[in-house]
């Protein structure tokens, strides 16, 4: 889709945009939050170390 609005922009309808962020943006933050509140308590830190 980046591609699309990042290029073909007249191509897009406004309507199925507003939609789309409307029903969709909510739910994605929610995860986004809870990954980086994840992370920040240090729940994945063993896939961030480096084999030495």
């Amino acid at each position: 889709m980046r591609n699309l609005i990042s290029h073909e922009y007249l191509l897009l309808d406004p309507e199925i945009i507003t939609d789309i962020v409307k029903h969709n943006l909510s739910p994605l933050l929610t995860v986004l939050y809870r990954i980086a509140d994840n992370l920040n308590a240090g729940k994945h830190d063993a896939i961030f170390q480096e084999n030495t």
